[in-house]
């Protein structure tokens, strides 16, 4: 894919995921740090969490942050799908998601600790500010690299949370592609064709497909070729077919938008399982930016000085046990599998529409 496809793709995945996941985060993040629910926090049900803070904020508190979660969303496909579009063919899809993953955590850094702190802060005297008002505060309290606070548990938790969900996407999406093709309808079935071609132009994530129609193949005795037959700009598609142009596309458009959206679904669920704790401490070290300001220091707002990675470790365990690293598991895993399953199926849907020159036309 070039730049302007990615763009594209990484635009409308993100305003999605932006628009549908944000109140999600909203609770997660109002859930771990905020001090409306420091009595009890790790024995709180989410539905609790839900009602405490509409009966604060209302239908729009649940949307809190969403200019700084676009700022964050975009430009973060954005990096991350043009480092890993240009992966290594040799290179596995974990290595090339976590470097992937990095590039996107460091520049999108500023953007994610507005947004964590606004979301967290809800209801705290004097902290609700707008986005520029959070970075401009940052700025003036700690200089301009106090904006990138927080980094390290956040590269802590993505890092192995991209290792896990890219290894898993690939391999889910290559193994119901290997079932499919097995099932599929010969001859010249749609997705067999449809696979052929994205993996000729080498396109991530599905260039790992099989070949099935290569001599040798277990399958390439019973999948006719169909090179000839189902070309979808072929104006012989319809009647040596018996489907037209549109059946085609749409039905491709079905393969590349199910797949993916099933198998991120699936991936991200695992890896958001596994890496929550580290959620949990990174949103008390960046929503706790704000520690410096001794109008809060005094009200007793703050109990989680010395904002190291270490020290917020200690006292989440001090003050909640082990229970206290699952807090906001439930509204994150919400928000992840959602938007892992959109973010991945709109980029690949876009994609396929930006590669079969079909945008301009709709």
């Amino acid at each position: 894919m070039n730049l302007e496809q990615v763009l594209v793709s990484s635009t409308v995945s993100g305003l999605l995921v932006g628009s549908i996941c944000t109140p999600f985060d909203v609770v997660k993040n109002f859930w771990q740090f905020n001090p409306a629910c420091a009595a009890n926090r790790a024995s709180l049900s989410a539905s609790h969490v839900v009602r405490l803070l509409y009966s604060q904020q209302g239908v729009s508190g649940f949307w809190r942050g969403v200019v700084p979660a676009y700022a964050t969303i975009i430009p973060a496909n954005v990096t991350f799908f043009l480092a890993y579009e240009r992966r290594r063919p040799d290179e596995s899809p974990a290595w090339a998601g976590v470097k992937a993953r990095a590039a996107a955590v460091l520049v999108t850094a500023p953007m994610e600790l507005a947004r964590t702190k606004m979301q967290a802060s809800i209801g705290i005297p004097g902290q609700n500010q707008s986005f520029r008002q959070v970075l401009s505060q940052m700025i003036q309290i700690g200089g301009v690299f106090s904006l990138w606070k927080g980094v390290i548990p956040t590269l802590v938790r993505d890092l192995p949370f991209s290792a896990i969900y890219w290894q898993t996407t690939e391999y889910m999406k290559a193994w119901v592609e290997r079932l499919a093709a097995r099932s599929a309808p010969a001859p010249g079935g749609y997705l067999e064709s449809s696979a052929r071609r994205m993996r000729q132009r080498g396109d991530a994530p599905f260039s790992s497909i099989p070949d099935t129609s290569a001599a040798g193949s277990p399958l390439s005795a019973h999948v006719p070729s169909t090179s000839a037959c189902c070309s979808p700009r072929s104006s012989a598609a319809s009647s040596s077919c018996g489907a037209p142009t549109r059946t085609f596309v749409s039905s491709s458009l079905f393969q590349s938008f199910v797949f993916p959206f099933f198998s991120g679904a699936a991936a991200s669920a695992v890896a958001c399982v596994v890496t929550h704790p580290f959620d949990v401490l990174k949103t008390n070290v960046q929503a706790s930016c704000h520690q410096m300001e001794p109008n809060l220091r005094q009200m007793g707002y703050l109990h989680l000085v010395s904002r190291g990675f270490v020290d917020v470790a200690r006292t989440v365990y001090a003050q909640q046990g082990l229970r206290g690293f699952t807090v906001g598991l439930t509204p994150r895993l919400l928000k992840i599998v959602p938007s892992c399953a959109v973010l991945l199926a709109s980029y690949e849907v876009t994609k396929y529409l930006c590669s079969q020159s079909l945008i301009d036309s709709m």
